[in-house]
């Protein structure tokens, strides 16, 4: 997540030095800038440099073929990996990751956007209450157009059936013209489509700041481009319709209107405007600088952005590595057990007996591991303790064993109800047998079918307990 954000920050602040520094350069570059920065908030940078597919794995895979009514005893090279560790009741806010905060403000950010759409629609059928149909016979292209009291010049709605809104006072007014081809300038332009993108992103990202400076930056680019193109038509005369319209009649937004709206306004702030009729004056001319400039930004973002990849490795990563450092004394706990249980294929009862009690005094005194490597070695041990008890028949210490390692099988892995069962019925009890079968059952729910093994488990000793 970090590379996510430290990507999209990069992105961005260089997209805003760019806009900034190529301000004598066509005003449609600063569009696609401040569009693609915008763009690059929806793409998971934190994904792009390792896409694999996640394997199950064997900590929450219960080996069923390995279990057996009459001989719990595993061979230790046939045990998984990593086994299941102990399963607690962790609080809610305790599992709470980035991919749950993203959700929320995802949701919250769907719900603003859903209200913009609401209000932009009320503010259409508004207009069209009130509207009258004006013939613009000096259009080029066959765009409605209609008056209303708006108090501001023009605004365009519409993303397949373009309309034009006009201030019923400009029919009158020697701006009409401008007016029209700036709102027209936009059409063709798809300008619409791109400002309802900004109204998502703005949305979307409600919690960002930069996207909102962005999205304010690239309307601005919108209204400076749509100028220079009317200038180019209409030349000293656009200009002076533009200076005119919005720094002395219209000064305000159009009404119904809010902040983010997918709604193309020609008046802006006073500031702004002021900014646009000045820009005019400047000859705005692609140059070789200026696509040397657009280049080394790709490419410094480029080589930053997998300097912040290479310094920040993945999850997996960082877990394999701290695998790798648990694992020396793991390493050393099983060059101890595997000492201790060197006479482990002895026949002589007496030394089995002498084996088994070192392996629990061992396994009393040893340091505690961590996670997976300490549910590994409990259950090593006590597969070997086991087997060696119940080798000897002393079926009593092979039962208080299980109680050592699991007190009362509290966090006992599932597959370990299946040692215990065995030895109480050893020990004649074929009562609490099934009923540590059943538990296992009821632990396991839906994991269990009909004909599975627990099942045939269960029946056996529930016809050794009608006996």
């Amino acid at each position: 997540m970090t590379d996510y954000i430290l990507t999209n920050i990069i992105i961005s602040v260089l997209a805003l030095l760019l806009i900034k520094t190529l301000k004598n350069a066509p005003a449609r570059l600063g569009v696609f800038i401040a569009i693609t920065a915008l763009a690059a908030w929806f793409m998971p940078w934190h994904l792009l440099p390792e896409v694999s597919i996640s394997e199950q794995p064997s900590s929450s895979t219960l080996f069923l073929a390995e279990l057996s009514l009459t001989d719990p005893i595993f061979n230790l090279d046939d045990l998984p990996s990593a086994l299941p560790t102990a399963q607690t009741n962790t609080p809610w806010y305790q599992t709470f990751t980035w991919w749950h905060l993203g959700l929320v403000a995802a949701a919250i950010g769907i719900y603003l956007f859903a209200r913009k759409v609401h209000h932009y629609i009320q503010l259409v059928k508004q207009l069209n209450k009130e509207a009258t149909r004006y013939n613009a016979h000096n259009l080029g292209n066959n765009y409605q157009v209609n008056t209303v009291n708006l108090g501001t010049p023009g605004i365009t709605t519409g993303l397949f059936k373009p309309v034009i809104w006009l201030d019923e006072t400009l029919i009158t007014r020697s701006e009409l013209d401008s007016v029209l081809l700036h709102e027209a300038t936009h059409i063709n332009q798809l300008d619409i489509f791109w400002i309802w993108f900004i109204c998502l992103t703005e949305n979307l990202f409600w919690w960002n700041p930069i996207c909102m400076l962005l999205g304010a930056k690239a309307r601005q680019q919108l209204e400076l481009s749509c100028d220079e193109r009317c200038f180019n038509q209409l030349n000293q005369r656009y200009q002076h319709d533009l200076a005119s319209l919005t720094l002395e009649t219209f000064t305000g937004a159009p009404k119904g209107s809010s902040y983010c709206s997918p709604v193309l306004n020609m008046a802006h702030t006073k500031h702004f405007n002021v900014l646009r009729v000045k820009m005019l004056n400047k000859e705005k001319v692609m140059k070789k600088r200026h696509i040397a400039m657009m280049v080394a930004a790709v490419s410094f973002t480029t080589i930053a952005a997998a300097q912040i990849v290479e310094k920040n490795p993945t999850t997996q990563s960082t877990q394999q590595t701290l695998n790798q450092s648990e694992s020396a004394s793991y390493s050393e706990q099983m060059t101890e057990l595997l000492k201790i249980a060197a006479n482990a294929k002895s026949e002589d009862k007496v030394e089995l007996q002498k084996t088994a009690d070192a392996i629990i005094a061992w396994y009393v005194e040893r340091p505690f591991l961590s996670n997976a490597e300490e549910g590994k070695m409990r259950i090593l041990s006590l597969t070997l303790v086991n087997h060696l008890l119940h080798k000897v028949g002393n079926h009593e210490a092979a039962l208080s064993s299980y109680e050592l390692w699991y007190k009362d099988s509290e966090n006992a892995p599932h597959f370990t109800r299946n040692i215990k069962a065995d030895t109480l019925l050893k020990l004649g009890q074929p009562e609490l047998a099934a009923q540590e079968m059943e538990t296992l059952k009821s632990e396991l729910g839906e994991q269990i079918t009909e004909g599975s093994l627990i099942t045939g488990a269960c029946n056996l000793i529930a016809s050794k307990c009608w006996r």
